[in-house]
C-alpha cells in the first residue's frame, strides 16, 4: 500500500485495482457499484442519461419500468346490463408510483341501441371516480350493424401513488336497450418509480 503522501502510484483493494480519484475531474471505465446508496444522481441533459435496453425483455418487480398488463380478449368478452357497472379486470401493484391506463372495445346485438358508455380505471371497485379521469360520452341512441365490433376507446392515463399493494380496477358502465351488449379490452400500468 502507498504511503499517505505518494502520487500517483496505484492503489489496489480486495476487489479492484486502479489509481486514486480526486474529486472532480476523474473518469471511470466501467465501474461495478454493486448495493451503492445515494443521496442524487445527474446527467447532462444534452449529452446522456439513463442507458436503455436493447434486449427484448422486462425489467425485474419494483424496479423503475416494471410493466404489468392484463386483457380480456374479444373471444372472451363479457356482457353488460344497462346502467350497471361492471368490473372488467383488475390488476394489483405493489407500493410506488404508477401510470394506468386502460382501452376497451364493444360488441353488439343486431338491435342494440347505445345511449352512453363510460370506461375507466379506479382503486375502488365499480365506483366511477372524477370525470379527468374517465372517457365518458353520451352518444343519443344510435343502431349498430349486426354483430359489429365498435373500434377500442382509451381511458387517460391515470397516476397511482401507492404506499402498499393495491387493486386497480378497469371498468364501464352503458346505458342501452333492446339487446346486448358486451365489452372487452386490456390494462396496463408501468411503474415510473
Amino acid at each position: 500500500m502507498a504511503t499517505i503522501n505518494s502520487l500517483n502510484v496505484p492503489l489496489s483493494g480486495n476487489t479492484g485495482t486502479g489509481n486514486f480519484a480526486g474529486s472532480s475531474g476523474s473518469v471511470f471505465t466501467s465501474p461495478v457499484l454493486g448495493n451503492v446508496t445515494a443521496t442524487t444522481i445527474a446527467f447532462n441533459p444534452t449529452t446522456s442519461g439513463v442507458t436503455g435496453t436493447n434486449a427484448i425483455d422486462n425489467t425485474n418487480a419494483g424496479n423503475v419500468g416494471q410493466f404489468i398488463q392484463t386483457f380480456v380478449a374479444t373471444a372472451s368478452s363479457l356482457s353488460l346490463s344497462s346502467g350497471v357497472i361492471l368490473d372488467i379486470m383488475s390488476i394489483s401493484l405493489t407500493a410506488g408510483d404508477w401510470d394506468v391506463t386502460a382501452s376497451i372495445t364493444y360488441t353488439t346485438a343486431a338491435s342494440t341501441l347505445i345511449t352512453s358508455y363510460s370506461m375507466w380505471t379506479n382503486s375502488v371497485s365499480a365506483t366511477k371516480p372524477s370525470l379527468y379521469f374517465v372517457d365518458d360520452a353520451p352518444l343519443g341512441s344510435f343502431a349498430i350493424t349486426p354483430g359489429v365490433t365498435i373500434p377500442s376507446y382509451f381511458v387517460p392515463y391515470r397516476r397511482y401513488s401507492l404506499s402498499g399493494t393495491t387493486t386497480i380496477y378497469f371498468s364501464a358502465v352503458s346505458v342501452f336497450s333492446v339487446s346486448t351488449l358486451k365489452v372487452a379490452g386490456v390494462l396496463q400500468a408501468r411503474r415510473t418509480r
